[in-house]
């Protein structure tokens, strides 16, 4: 299985807070109005995965199998023989230039 943590990278913060409910979604605010810590989106996320309980069940859910059709479009995408080969070729190409490069010589 894929960790939890690379699929929260193709996860909204919206969709993942309406994944989890408004009740969980309010004891982690309470949780971080209790610490001293602000309630950001790395702060959702950081809860969401290190608890196996609530990335269980957001995995469970539309939006984790969604999260899994983009995970699995882009792996395709990246391990595709035709974009590996062009990305070679691109690669190959702007080696020279690339070596080349001394900066802006506008300054």
């Amino acid at each position: 299985t894929i960790p939890f943590g690379k699929l929260l990278h193709y996860m909204k913060r919206d969709d993942l807070v309406e994944a989890l409910g408004p009740a969980t979604y309010a004891t982690l605010q309470q949780q971080a109005g209790s610490r001293s810590e602000s309630f950001t989106s790395e702060y959702l996320t950081t809860q969401v995965a290190n608890d196996p309980q609530l990335s269980e069940h957001v995995r469970g859910t539309e939006l984790g199998s969604r999260a899994f059709a983009k995970y699995m479009a882009n792996l395709e995408r990246i391990t595709n023989p035709t974009t590996a080969a062009k990305s070679r070729e691109v690669r190959k190409a702007m080696a020279a230039p690339r070596q080349g490069y001394m900066g802006c010589i506008a300054t």
